[in-house]
Parts: structure tokens; C-alpha cells; sequence
């Protein structure tokens, strides 16, 4: 017995236009009746087109389908699909990564929202930093490759700002600020990022912490950063670096963009 398309993918639960990609794909081929050139279905067929579908619900490609059938036998065939779980295991794993940087996204995004509330970080996360803007950038040193291999493992990597340790100990003297592409450590490999010459690494070190509102990170002020000068006061501490931040996004419907930097300054105690 032979079924007209319709009714063979009713019987299926597979619809005309999957069937029809299959046979575009040349993964089936279908005859046609000699009175009315009608497609016509075997019961056979029935078996072929599930394992089709079964195998595409696996994420296989029809150039993937067309690999296994080559196999000649069962061995080659499973060799074949454990190739397959290993390829589908990485994916997983670069899922798994991402996810695990949404929700530290979305733990940042949190702490965005206490802009000038000053908090005491016992261990700040060691990360890297490629600055290419801003006071003290040597811009023609960093290729314009190693800046798009960066912006390439968004989301991995952030938007890093950095003041430098001098200018945050001179009240009288503007802020040296340069911003770039920044990425913790530990996101170094599930990103898959080569780190170049140019790369700056900040271990893991005590520091106070503030969010800062601005509309333009270039013009971030010592009284911007007055509540974190108070603080290191006020506990006996002392300056032990440049501070070093986070960028988040700017609302792009705003006239004038305005941006919440995360910064911290690393301190050492007077003793």
C-alpha cells in the first residue's frame, strides 16, 4: 500500500514541508504514481523518515546524515556517533560556561544598583585586562587583531576601566583613566582566549569598592570618589595600586548615555 504525502505525515506526526527538506536534502527519494505524478509513500518509507527525524533531533546535520550512512557497518557507526556526544559535549560545556557568566552578569547588575554605597571586598577575583584607550595607552602597541580576538569572546570578557595608582594619590592632579576589554581568570579557558604581550593581570587583592554613576567614564573625578577616600581613612588603610572597574552597558535610549562603573581600589593596612 501507497500514501499520498498528506496523509502519510498525518500518520507520522511529521509535517509535508519536513518531508519535503528531506527529499531537497536527498536524504529520501520518493516515487510518483504513473496516472495522476502524485508523491507516493511505502510503509517502509515510515521507518527511514522517524530514523531521519530522530537523528535531526540530535542536532545532526544532513551533511552529519549523509557521514553515518556511509558507515558500512555497526562499529563504524558507533565510533561515529561517540564522535558526535564528544563534539556535543563541548558545546555543552561552552553552554555551561555562559551560563555561569549570565549569572555573574546578573549578580553585577544587582550590585549596580547601590551607586556611592562603599563596601570592604576581603578578596577581589584575579582577572586580566587589554586597555587600548584612554591616558597611557600605547594604542598602535595592541593590533587591532588581538582587540577584535577580545571582543570576539564577549561575553566572557567585560569593559574594564583603569586609574592609575599616582593620580588617585594626587588630589590635585586629573584622573588618568583608561578603559578596554577585561576577563577574570578563571574565564580565560572556558572563553578560549590566547593572552597577548599587552594583556595586564591583577591578582586577587583586598579592595574597597563603590558604584559610580557618570555619563562619561573619561571624566570620572576625585569627588566621585570621595565616599572611597573617606573610607580608607577612616579604617587606617592605605592606596596598594590602581583602582580597576567594570563598564556596564549604557541605556542607548537615553540623549545622553549614562554608565554605572563597578570600581575598586586596592588597600593595605598602615600596619
Amino acid at each position: 500500500m501507497r500514501y499520498r504525502i498528506s496523509e502519510f505525515c498525518r500518520l507520522l506526526g511529521v509535517s509535508t514541508d519536513t518531508l519535503r527538506y528531506y527529499e531537497r536534502c536527498k536524504l529520501i527519494t520518493t516515487e510518483k504514481d504513473p496516472d495522476n505524478q502524485y508523491r507516493s509513500f511505502s510503509r517502509e518509507d515510515g521507518l527511514a523518515i522517524w530514523n531521519l527525524h530522530m537523528l535531526r533531533s540530535m542536532d545532526m546535520s544532513c551533511n552529519d546524515i549523509r557521514q553515518l550512512r556511509l558507515k558500512a557497518d555497526y562499529e563504524s557507526q558507533t565510533n561515529y556517533l561517540h564522535q558526535r556526544a564528544d563534539e556535543l559535549a563541548v558545546v555543552i560545556d561552552k553552554l555551561m560556561a555562559k551560563h555561569k557568566r549570565l549569572l555573574q552578569l546578573a549578580q553585577l547588575h544587582a550590585l549596580a544598583n547601590d551607586v556611592g554605597i562603599v563596601r570592604l571586598l576581603p578578596e577581589s577575583s584575579a582577572h586580566w585586562a587589554l586597555y587600548v584607550l584612554g591616558d597611557g595607552c600605547a594604542e598602535a602597541a595592541t593590533s587591532a587583531k588581538e582587540t577584535a580576538h577580545w571582543v570576539d569572546c564577549l561575553p566572557f570578557t567585560y569593559f574594564s576601566l583603569e586609574i592609575s595608582e599616582s593620580s588617585l594619590l594626587t588630589p590635585t592632579k586629573k584622573l588618568q583613566i583608561r578603559i578596554g576589554l577585561g576577563i577574570l581568570a578563571e574565564n580565560v579557558l572556558p572563553a578560549g582566549l590566547t593572552l597577548c604581550a599587552d594583556a595586564i593581570y591583577t591578582p586577587p587583592q583586598k579592595q574597597v569598592c563603590m558604584v559610580i554613576r557618570t555619563h562619561d567614564v573619561f571624566k570620572i573625578s576625585h569627588r566621585d570618589l570621595k565616599p572611597l577616600y573617606a573610607y580608607i581613612a577612616e579604617n587606617q588603610l592605605h592606596i596598594a595600586g590602581p583602582a580597576t572597574g567594570r563598564i556596564l552597558n549604557s541605556d542607548g535610549h537615553m540623549i545622553k548615555p549614562e554608565y554605572r562603573v563597578v570600581l575598586g581600589i586596592p588597600v593595605a593596612d598602615l600596619s
